[in-house]
């Protein structure tokens, strides 16, 4: 039979006591500790001389959690009464008592050796409270959960200890049994405290076992909780913790929105939501879809979340939120409308098709809520949400980072095979990842960025165009690396393929052959840039050519640009003249591009 105290340790009466605690009287005042200590008192006397074992099983239950030193003394007494009931009760009571039991070390070591499986284990779990090492309890424990017949209870509080000493999968099967009983609805309120406690310590148990990582548990979880009467979810949540997830994880959780019990539907679509794969949320959506008109609330709800938070992955079912928009429940819409701007937020990876689905589907509706809604909070959402699938795509300002992954580069020229890699590396769709790929000279990203529609010519979240961006920033060329690294010039090349504008400046008229020059990078990068139709000649706002930004550290690629036609008038020759002649390398590219034959 289950027994929810046996665990816990939670007495009705030290409970009723604990409440009497709450109530408007100081918790010090004297009368209470005087009344306390007479209830102490009168049960250690049941405990000692009652001729009811029963009686005395009741009293020494009682007894757990007070720390008075004649209560412990009659408790480690009790530890060798004639009757298992009473020496259960005792070491149970000692086990809640906590540090306070340490006079009845001795007796609780002893205690160990009992033959009743329900006083061993007890006195294991004292002990450790007691700062006892728990491969110390090991043999005690592996007793207990070896003895044929031995109540679950007692087999599942010494499963809990054995973690980490015997093999997983012979610990599993008293766990779940143990917890789906925990699980089982009640109707006593002090009852449902100890309850609680017994299924949320089930839980942390359970989950110990799937976090050793033990793949041969996964089967008989899945069977657990295929079984399962009132624990599903809580299986289910253990099951996830494997990494990487189970075959067929997507599939079996989905089998699990069929459930008859919206609990185990709603866990069911909470872990769904975790698998945002594209063919994972291929394989999910529609379902969760239906579920938008399930008739638990709460379920409902978890399935709007859900499909939000699959972003444009789900744009396929954009139709069944939009429905939600008229749902006579405030805050259903509100919900309906925040899971819309995350399925079109511009600044998510998904095609662009994706995003104009749900913009063509909901913007109508949402003017209409963000107009009249009678909820402001409805109205505020609805507003936010129409800012964020505006399909002019401008970029939201949100920077992301780009975090080096397993991902394999994109398909050229293929837009979803472009944003799925964006996806996998946690890029966003904005213009302020895009600067970071180009500062950072990541070919891949910023390839993938191309193929998804962003362009190699305009200016990036207010600089410069891609081009300047990427030679000036970062470090994507040094006068003293020779030659330029490998990734600066694919990059170039990438962005030179795609139609850059190798003249196109930024506001100050700095172009990307003055950002090479000035950066240090080697001639190959120059004559790239001069092959795709760069002007030596130009000057930025400031009169400056590419030629003299780069002067200062008279490195080689400005051979190219003198190779290239480039020449200093005498002036600026003679001025340059005076202000380097300590210098003789820079004085000898101001001299050679000061003579009409460049030499």
């Amino acid at each position: 039979m289950f027994c929810i105290s046996c665990v816990t340790h939670l007495r009705l009466p030290v409970i009723v006591a604990m409440m009497a605690l709450a109530m408007p009287v100081p918790a010090q005042s004297p009368d209470a500790e005087r009344q306390f200590r007479a209830w102490a008192t009168e049960r250690v006397e049941v405990l000692s001389r009652h001729r009811d074992a029963a009686r005395r099983a009741e009293a020494a239950e009682y007894l757990g959690s007070f720390t008075y030193p004649d209560v412990i003394a009659a408790l480690a007494a009790a530890l060798q009464d004639a009757d298992a009931r009473v020496r259960a009760a005792a070491a149970g009571a000692l086990w809640e008592s906590g540090k306070a039991s340490e006079s009845a070390r001795p007796a609780l070591l002893r205690a160990l050796d009992d033959p009743a499986a329900s006083v061993a284990i007890r006195a294991a779990g004292a002990l450790e409270a007691l700062g006892v090492p728990e491969s110390e309890l090991v043999r005690a424990r592996r007793r207990v959960f070896e003895t044929p017949g031995v109540s679950n209870v007692d087999q599942y509080m010494a499963a809990r200890g054995l973690i980490g000493h015997v093999q997983p999968g012979v610990l599993l099967q008293p766990v779940v049994q143990f917890l789906d009983a925990a699980a089982m609805p009640r109707p006593s309120s002090a009852k449902s405290i100890a309850q609680r406690e017994s299924f949320e310590g089930a839980v942390r148990t359970l989950d110990r076992l799937a976090k050793t990582g033990d793949r041969a548990l996964i089967a008989p979880m899945q069977d657990a909780a295929r079984l399962a009467r009132y624990s599903q979810p809580a299986v289910l949540d253990a099951l996830a913790l494997f990494d990487p997830r189970p075959d067929g994880w997507v599939v079996l959780l989905v089998s699990y929105l069929e459930s008859p019990d919206a609990k185990v539907r709603y866990a069911a679509l909470a872990l769904l939501s975790k698998e945002t794969h594209e063919n994972d949320v291929t394989t999910w959506a529609p379902r969760a879809a239906q579920l938008l008109r399930d008739r638990d609330e709460s379920v409902r709800s978890e399935a709007v979340w859900a499909l939000g938070r699959a972003g444009g992955l789900a744009a396929a079912q954009v139709d069944a939120v939009v429905a939600l928009l008229a749902d006579p429940d405030a805050g259903m819409r509100r919900r309906a409308a925040a899971a819309i701007g995350e399925m079109g937020d511009q600044a998510q990876a998904v095609t662009a098709g994706a995003k104009a689905r749900v913009a063509q589907s909901a913007r109508s509706p949402l003017v209409a809520l963000a107009e009249s809604d009678p909820d402001a909070d409805v109205r505020a959402e609805a507003k936010a949400t129409l800012a964020k699938i505006a399909s002019a795509g401008a970029p939201s300002g949100r920077v992301a980072g780009a975090e080096p992954t397993g991902a394999r580069e994109p398909r050229r020229g293929d837009e979803a095979s472009a944003v799925a890699f964006l996806r996998e590396r946690k890029v966003a769709m904005e213009t302020g990842a895009y600067f970071q790929a180009l500062a950072a000279t990541d070919v891949a990203v910023v390839r993938a960025f191309l193929d998804a529609g962003m362009s190699a010519s305009d200016p990036v979240a207010g600089s410069g165009p891609p081009l300047v961006v990427a030679l000036q920033a970062g470090d994507a060329c040094a006068p003293t690396e020779r030659p330029t690294k490998a990734d600066t010039r694919a990059l170039l090349q990438l962005l030179l393929e795609r139609k850059a504008d190798a003249n196109r400046a930024d506001a100050n008229g700095f172009t990307p052959l003055m950002a090479a020059a000035l950066k240090g990078c080697d001639r190959a990068v120059m004559k790239a840039l001069i092959g795709a139709g760069a002007k030596v000649e130009a000057t930025n706002k400031m009169g400056l050519s590419a030629f003299e930004m780069g002067l200062f550290s008279a490195h080689d690629g400005l051979d190219e640009l003198i190779a290239s036609g480039y020449r200093l008038s005498p002036a600026k020759a003679k001025t340059y003249e005076t202000a380097y002649a300590q210098k003789p390398a820079v004085l000898s590219l101001v001299r050679r591009a000061a003579n009409p034959r460049g030499r």
